[in-house]
């Protein structure tokens, strides 16, 4: 028998050895397709929206309100957030922060979003988890960024993890990192993201997962991370927003940044996570 032949049997002998890998299912839990009336606000049932003009830790410069002209359905299965340059109260800028606090709150699980971006200076737009309000401090309980876009660069967007230090709870860390999107491509076309919190399979650990339009670009594992990993200890909540200046990445409105600025969103769909034995 020719040795190449002495591999190849070996080979599928160490193979049918292995205990069966494990596979995931996916199973839908909720979703939002934003169907309904124009000028109607997103589900209450799902969705609460945040009001409020006092810069959300970061010096932001707009308010958040529950105006239709901030947060709506578009009457087209779409739900419209949309950042104004106007005179409100004691700010220039209006804008929309929905969340699921309360309503849809999860741990394990992957979130998918098709949506199509804002980009200019100044503009920062999120999908993000967390769980402050609940008890516990941020940034003790985690926070996800789904993604951010950072202002006036519309070729990429970037996925941050942020919990406590670990020589002092009080203080952030954070880790992130950039998906670049392909030629002829950015953050203002549609685009589905996708983020998975896997948790631990026999001797893997747990991991999350970030993917644009499927592409897998980022993975993330609790040794992998240079704060505490609390994402394991609490329940999390989406948030989607456009937020304005600030101490912030994307910077402030510049003369060129035009408005109104808006995230539109096709739907947003959780899914469970279960590992299966392969058969």
């Amino acid at each position: 028998m020719r040795p190449r032949c002495l591999i190849l049997i070996c080979l599928l002998l160490l193979s049918a050895a292995r205990p069966a890998a494990a596979q995931e299912r996916w199973t839908l839990q909720w979703s939002d397709e934003f169907s309904g009336s124009a000028g109607n606000p997103p589900n209450p049932a799902i969705w609460t929206m945040e009001e409020g003009a006092h810069g959300f830790g970061g010096e932001e410069l707009q308010a958040y309100t529950a105006r239709p002209q901030n947060v709506s359905l578009d009457g087209h299965g779409n739900l419209v957030i949309t950042a104004l340059e106007e005179s409100y109260g004691p700010v220039g800028y209006t804008s929309g922060r929905i969340h699921t606090r309360g309503k849809k709150e999860f741990r394990y699980g992957a979130i998918e979003i098709r949506a199509k971006l804002p980009s200019g200076y100044g503009v920062g737009a999120a999908a993000w988890t967390c769980c402050f309000g609940k008890g516990v401090a941020w940034p003790g309980c985690g926070e996800r960024d789904i993604w951010e876009v950072f202002g006036a660069d519309a070729s990429r967007v970037v996925s941050s993890l942020v919990a406590s230090s670990k020589l002092n709870e009080a203080v952030p860390v954070g880790q992130s990192e950039s998906y670049y999107f392909p030629k002829g491509q950015d953050v203002t076309d549609w685009h589905v993201y996708r983020h998975e919190y896997v948790p631990a399979r026999g001797k893997e650990p747990e991991e999350m997962r970030f993917y644009v339009d499927g592409t897998l670009y980022r993975r993330a594992k609790p040794e992998w991370f240079p704060g505490v990993w609390t994402f394991d200890r609490y329940n999390h909540f989406l948030l989607l927003n456009i937020a304005i200046g600030g101490d912030r990445p994307w910077g402030r409105p510049v003369p060129t940044t035009t408005f109104p600025q808006q995230m539109v969103v096709d739907y947003v769909r959780f899914y469970s996570y279960e590992a299966m034995p392969e058969q």
